[in-house]
């Protein structure tokens, strides 16, 4: 009786297997997903809203994240590109004070008279000061950035 059992197990197994590996497509409201995840719907992302304080302010969970510096150059902090690869954020400064935002590894690269330079840091929202430095600043309100798994890129 155990002679047969156990081959069948294992061929259930073994078929299960199988299956998954051939068909990792998952499909909501769809019944032939075209993607790795196909969503026919709507889609709702986690928003976090971050206040500043005395010290920087660490940038780790949310998709949709609202900065709220409490004073100007308040730091923000993302964690390491390298850490979280593909990961993407889209950050709004909600506050009339500027906020700086900072990595904890890799650089921000960001567009800048049309060539795309690395920083260790960029600011988010300025009084739209004709200074050189608040041009250095990017006057971001808005932005998306993305980890390739070892630097930042800003697309705003």
């Amino acid at each position: 009786m155990m002679k047969r059992i156990l081959p069948r197990i294992f061929y259930s197994i073994l078929v299960f297997f199988i299956f998954q590996n051939s068909y990792s497509q998952v499909g909501i409201n769809t019944i032939t997903p075209l993607s790795t995840l196909d969503i026919n719907g709507n889609l709702s992302l986690k928003v976090v809203t971050i206040v500043g304080n005395l010290t920087a302010q660490n940038i780790s969970d949310g998709i949709y994240i609202s900065v709220n510096p409490n004073a100007t150059d308040q730091e923000f902090k993302l964690p390491a590109a390298s850490n979280v690869p593909g990961r993407i954020y889209f950050i709004r400064n909600v506050s009339a004070s500027t906020a700086k935002l900072t990595t904890a590894g890799g650089a921000i690269f960001t567009r800048f008279n049309d060539t795309f330079t690395g920083a260790t840091e960029i600011y988010m929202y300025t009084n739209g000061s004709s200074d050189a430095m608040t041009v250095l600043k990017n006057s971001y309100r808005n932005i998306a950035i993305i980890s390739d798994g070892s630097n930042w890129s800003v697309f705003n």
